[in-house]
């Protein structure tokens, strides 16, 4: 399989903006030229239909797939590479997509995912979580038995 490379994408806050762009916008361009993200993609000049686009990033020294689909706009890429595989031509079908690419690691020389890749931080949300829940209990407990 091959990819196309569309680029690393940054936040950056444009000199002027529509007079119908909200004011919390935001806007994202391309490190290597500077190409604003919504022109890019809004001119349907630079993805193919039907293929699988993916946002990686780096963590822990690894690329990572953090966001996948197959309709361009769908993606917002805030500081993210954007690559398209030209091979794989997918129907935009979420699910099965998510489970495919997202948090696996990413070879860009081959165009292969690899093992899935959790970010670190799911171990302490669950954690913390848990123990909300536990004391989500026994206030609910307490509640029913009167005490304050």
């Amino acid at each position: 399989m091959s990819i196309i490379d569309h680029g690393t994408w940054t936040s950056y806050k444009p000199e002027r903006t529509s007079a119908d762009a909200p004011e919390n916008a935001l806007f994202l361009r391309r490190e290597s030229d500077g190409a604003d993200w919504y022109a890019y993609v809004r001119s349907g000049k630079h993805f193919r239909p039907d293929t699988v686009k993916l946002v990686l990033e780096q963590r822990d020294s690894e690329t990572v797939v953090r966001t996948v689909a197959v309709e361009a706009p769908r993606l917002f890429p805030i500081n993210g590479h954007v690559v398209e595989i030209e091979n794989m031509k997918r129907k935009q079908d979420e699910s099965s997509l998510l489970e495919e690419f997202v948090n696996r690691r990413f070879d860009l020389k081959t165009a292969r995912t690899g093992e899935r890749l959790e970010p670190k931080q799911a171990d302490n949300i669950l954690a913390r979580l848990t123990k909300l829940e536990e004391r989500l209990t026994s206030l609910e407990q307490q509640k029913s038995k009167g005490l304050p």
